[in-house]
């Protein structure tokens, strides 16, 4: 875009603002077994990444068994069943679960045609560099307590912390893109056999902006001639989540800016995002968060922090 300036120069910029999302990592490890280790059967309420760095093992996710060799990568959505079985060799990998608050993240994650992500698909990526950064980062951090791992951390700083934070960003954006691309490949393919349910499918993406528009689910469902119920369950199969949950996420992300950003009062923020009472919205926004609005503010707020460089 282009911008003039005082002086009556063209000058070109990008500006961007509102850019909110919310991600965690929870259990993040590396680990070295030996042969005979296993995992039992499990799921998670978030998702994981598997990296398999040395040595091979046998992965059973869903109904399906799968040879996970050095190099791959597995995706496992939230909520699906898997499990490790006793290993045939010594194997190195890295897991680590985590979350992204956003709907654009939930469509692609929640639609990855198959779990195993091969060494030869991942070849012309940023893969390979990005996960031996994160490994060289971690050991020069770290120190092993045996002669097997996991390792153990050294008192990590702040930018130790945001490092090994951006570094799993950057493999996750990898990971998605692959994803979303394998996706698209095979819309195309199908694109002349598309059924009227996949058409209904575009439709439902297209009924985010009327949520947004605080439109109930019942009229959004009349308007695409479905019911109710057949509604919710294509938009959970498209986002991962239902339409209730969506508007409660983007409620609580326009709570969350509201509450840094200005210094209305929590009645008045109850009451421009719809809640029937402050009560009400103090309490889905801890459910939320973990926090109450008032709790939230004065943590988060930037109006705490002085600009060090202002002269008044």
């Amino acid at each position: 875009m282009h911008i003039v300036n005082n002086e009556g120069v063209d000058d070109m910029g990008l500006y961007l603002s509102n850019i909110v999302s919310t991600f965690q990592i929870r259990q993040f490890h590396i680990q070295s077994v030996q042969m005979g280790w296993s995992y039992p059967t499990h799921h998670h309420t978030l998702y994981e990444i598997l990296y398999c760095r040395a040595g091979s093992s046998i992965q059973q996710i869903a109904n399906a068994s799968l040879a996970f060799n050095a190099g791959d990568w597995l995706f496992i959505p939230s909520g699906v069943l898997h499990a490790t079985d006793p290993v045939l060799e010594n194997y190195d990998f890295l897991s680590f679960n985590f979350d992204i608050d956003d709907l654009d993240f939930r469509r692609i994650a929640n639609t990855p045609l198959q779990p195993l992500i091969s060494k030869e698909e991942v070849a012309l990526t940023r893969l390979p560099d990005l996960v031996d950064q994160l490994y060289r980062y971690i050991e020069d951090r770290s120190y092993q307590a045996t002669s097997c791992w996991p390792i153990v951390f050294n008192p990590l700083t702040l930018v130790d912390k945001l490092a090994i934070e951006s570094s799993v960003l950057a493999i996750i954006n990898e990971i998605l893109i692959i994803i979303d691309k394998n996706s698209q490949m095979t819309v195309d393919c199908m694109e002349s056999s598309i059924t009227s349910y996949e058409l209904r499918l575009v439709d439902i993406k297209n009924t985010v902006l009327d949520l947004e528009r605080n439109s109930s689910v019942g009229d959004i469902a009349k308007k695409l001639g479905i019911s109710r119920t057949r509604f919710t369950k294509l938009f959970k199969k498209v986002f991962g989540i239902s339409p209730r949950q969506y508007v409660t996420s983007l409620k609580t992300k326009r709570a969350k800016e509201l509450l840094i950003n200005t210094d209305e009062s929590i009645d008045n923020i109850s009451d421009y995002l719809g809640f029937s009472s402050a009560s009400s919205f103090s309490r889905q926004f801890k459910r939320w968060t973990g926090l109450s609005p008032q709790h939230y503010r004065p943590r988060h707020s930037l109006k705490q922090y002085k600009n060090p460089y202002s002269t008044t």
